[in-house]
Order: structure tokens, then sequence, then C-alpha cells
């Protein structure tokens, strides 16, 4: 696979780099060890994590998608801090921000309120800005878990971006080359549990729309109602597929 401009560092043969040697280049960039992931708690992150973690010092950070997070996500986010002896920073997701802004099943007696209190649309570089402050790192450099063989999508962004690139942040895609097999084995190797959340929707919980939200109904009535008082309509979401 390889870069489609000048700006991007390459290999030998012109191609991508991958590996340690895209790790010693993030290395370079950041002029440090101190390494950002951007920890979904799915299979893809766990497995980056794994990679990386002889690297460099990893600081991971989580996204919740209602204030407080859900039983399943707190219980998961504990484990993988035990398992890898790291604190794991919680913060909420930059699209709860964007669902109260867009009255996302909010009632129209919210409304006035959510005006009214100026919510800011706070995304993804703020996030990382921000936690890069609170521990110092000036130039934050962060790692995901894209993988160009999980889908034509993440395909087409690993060849429009690369496995590195600058947005308002600085990023690299350690594991952009490796299949799942590859990812599997990793896994298994070192003995780490996935999240319940493959037995209940498949993957981990990424929205609060039909395919998440009936699950979380079915399966965990203490979260349903959590996400009840922040989403007040969302039953509408049950009557339309359900009705």
């Amino acid at each position: 696979m390889k870069r489609r401009d000048k700006y991007h560092p390459l290999d030998d043969a012109g191609e991508y780099l991958t590996g340690p040697a895209l790790y010693e280049e993030a290395r370079r960039q950041m002029g440090g060890d101190r390494l950002m992931l951007a920890f979904s708690r799915g299979k893809d992150s766990i497995a980056t994590w794994l990679e990386l973690r002889d690297y460099f010092e990893i600081i991971p950070y989580y996204c919740y998608m209602i204030p407080g997070g859900t039983s399943f996500e707190r219980d998961s986010l504990d484990y993988y801090e035990q398992f890898f002896g790291t604190k794991i920073y919680r913060f909420l997701h930059p699209l709860f921000w964007r669902n109260l802004n867009s009255f996302h099943f909010q009632p129209p007696q919210r409304a006035a309120t959510i005006i009214g209190c100026g919510v800011p649309d706070y995304d993804y570089a703020v996030l990382v800005d921000d936690l890069g402050a609170m521990l110092g790192i000036e130039r934050p450099y962060v790692a995901f878990g894209y993988r160009a063989d999980d889908s034509p999508r993440r395909r087409l962004l690993v060849l429009r971006e690369g496995p590195m690139g600058s947005t308002s942040y600085r990023y690299f895609w350690p594991i952009w080359d490796w299949n799942l097999e590859r990812v599997a084995n990793r896994l298994k190797a070192a003995g780490v549990k996935l999240p319940i959340d493959y037995q209940v929707f498949g993957w981990t919980l990424t929205a609060t729309d039909y395919q998440y939200a009936h699950a979380i109904r079915d399966h965990f009535p203490e979260d349903w109602e959590r996400m009840k008082f922040w989403y007040p309509l969302i039953d509408a979401e049950m009557f339309r597929h359900e009705v």
C-alpha cells in the first residue's frame, strides 16, 4: 500500500511504514515516548495497547456515551486498568455533546435549558488537548486501533490519510496492516478478555440508536434507566423499530 503524497515517511520499497519502523518514526516525531491511546475497549484497541506497551508509555483514555457510563463500560474499564496496570482516563464522548445540541431524543421542554447552557461542541481535538495540558504534554500524539483490513471504509481512510497524519493533533495507526487473525492471536497469547459488549452487541458500544439501545434495555435494566434519563424520548426509537 503506497503513500500518495510526499509528506509521510516510507520504507525503502516506497511503502507505508509498519511495525517497529513505524513506532520509531512516531517516537521521533513525538520527541519522546508518552503516547495517548484512544481506547474503545474493542479488540483492535486492546491489540494496539498490547503491541505498543513495550515501546511507549501508554496513556489510555476512554469516552463514555452517557455521563458516568454504563455498568458494563465501568466494569470492563476496571478490568483493563488491572490487567495493564495503567489508569484509563475517562471522558464524555464528543457525540454526547453533539446529541444534546441537536436535541437528540430530547423532549421540547428541555430545549430552552440546553440552549441556555450554551453547550459547546466539544470535539476530539479539544479532548486530546485538555488531557495533554493536564499531563504536561505539549504536543499530544494519539494512537488509534484502526486496521485497513477492518472494512472498505477503513481501507480507503488509510489510502487517503496514511498511517501517520496531522489534523489539529498528531496521530498514527500502529496496527493498520494487521488482519483479524493476527489481532485474535495477540489477544489469546496475552490471555486478555473481551468486554461483554461482544456478546450483547457483537462489538463495543458506540452509539445510542436501536441496535444498542434495545440490547441495553433487555440486558442491563439499570443502565437503560440511566440512558432514558439523558435521552427521555429514546422509547420512540423502540417504538419505531418494534411496533
